[in-house]
């Protein structure tokens, strides 16, 4: 009888031995699965408060627009248009690439303009819209400068003005084509007559 209890000495040394030799690992399970959960939680986190995870719009603006000063609720009532809001953000900026080329009409010495133009806006969704509509806001940004006479863009008072025909022209297809207006400014990048 002393054998059969030895025999259960050496069983329950055995089985206690086992688990000892498994909890390495686990230890190493746990700490893996620890750290990548801390490091989801901080990518999410950051996401979330950059904007990226409620549709591009800060937490506090998407609060602000659904409701008016009374509380009640305007977010049907009236179209997401934005162009009453104060500008918030930095401006962003998209070029017309690529550099626009046309020829002039008439007998001057002066035969055609390269231009390179930027838009600006503080709001990205008015930049999407741009390279949406990309081909009509070329289309018409192409007749404008083919109208222009040489010896009116030679002054900066025709480069001037010049420069608030292309933001109405641009203007006028993104509120036609998407109803979004919000376009802060253009500018020449390069701009050559020869």
């Amino acid at each position: 009888m002393a054998e059969k209890g030895a025999e259960l000495d050496l069983d329950d040394d055995a089985g206690a031995a086992a688990p000892k030799a498994a909890r390495p690992w686990l230890k190493y399970l746990i700490a893996a699965l620890s750290i990548s959960l801390l490091l989801s939680a901080t990518v999410l986190t950051t996401l979330y408060f950059a904007g990226a995870l409620n549709g591009g719009a800060s937490h506090a603006s998407a609060a602000g627009d659904s409701a008016n000063a009374d509380g009640k609720d305007n977010a049907k009532a009236k179209p997401k248009d934005h162009a009453d809001k104060k500008p918030s953000g930095p401006v962003k900026y998209i070029a017309l690439d690529p550099p626009f080329l046309v020829n002039f009409n008439g007998n001057s010495d002066i035969r055609y303009l390269q231009v390179s133009i930027e838009l600006s806006a503080h709001r990205q969704e008015v930049l999407d819209a741009v390279k949406a509509q990309m081909p009509a806001i070329r289309n018409g940004l192409l007749l404008l400068l083919s109208s222009q006479k040489p010896s009116a863009l030679s002054t900066r008072a025709g480069k001037d003005k010049l420069l608030g025909e292309v933001l109405d022209t641009v203007r006028k297809v993104l509120k036609k084509q998407t109803g979004i207006s919000g376009l802060q400014g253009a500018y020449f990048t390069s701009f050559v007559m020869q």
